[in-house]
């Protein structure tokens, strides 16, 4: 299950990209603004023109967009985790600098795009549409740009609430902004506002 939530230990996901080849991951908080300072992080920036994939730190599951299944909420693509690795399925938009040409850093605006180009994705070959047999044989036009969005639509799991997160298809809005802060590499204890560690 994936949700907007405060800073703590589940907004902790290692960011790899397809220019390192090694196991070196950078560390980074996702779906939330945190106090804690930045610290720089090298030896592998990861650039904007990377493709990327995410990975739980406590689950070590990965972020993945299933476009097989709608959010009953929201009626968006849903996101999930799971255990397969799907090569690097996301790219690092940066919001304002659109020939995204740097290296992303800390406090950087984002837009996370789902790379839904992946062959096993698809059923024909020229990848214009997409069946799912065991979904009652619904075609669906294929969608070429795919954005991570959270929203105020909540769903609830065993009578707590959650904030929705999903990837859709229609116009960039300020719901598809993303703070990225890179926390460090390798990890080191993290602290929150109130001093307690993680």
């Amino acid at each position: 299950m994936v949700y907007c939530g405060d800073f703590g230990p589940n907004a902790l996901w290692s960011i790899n990209n397809n220019n390192n080849n090694n196991n070196n991951n950078n560390i980074i908080k996702a779906f939330g603004v945190s106090s804690h300072p930045s610290r720089d992080l090298d030896p592998n920036p990861i650039d904007y023109k990377s493709s990327i994939q995410l990975q739980h730190k406590t689950f070590s599951k990965f972020f993945y967009t299933n476009i097989s299944k709608q959010s009953p909420t929201s009626k968006h693509f849903e996101v999930v985790c799971c255990g397969n690795n799907y090569q690097f399925p996301w790219s690092i938009k940066h919001y304002h600098n659109h020939d995204n040409k740097e290296n992303v850093k800390s406090q950087d605006i984002i837009l996370l795009q789902w790379n839904n180009n992946d062959s096993n994705n698809f059923d024909n070959d020229d990848n214009d549409i997409f069946v799912y047999p065991h979904h009652n044989n619904v075609q669906r036009e294929r969608t070429k740009n795919m954005f991570l969005r959270s929203h105020d639509l909540n769903f609830t799991v065993d009578n707590e609430s959650y904030q929705e997160v999903v990837t859709h298809d229609h116009r960039i809005g300020g719901n598809d902004q993303w703070c990225i802060e890179l926390v460090e590499h390798p990890q080191k204890n993290l602290t929150n506002s109130h001093g307690n560690e993680y």
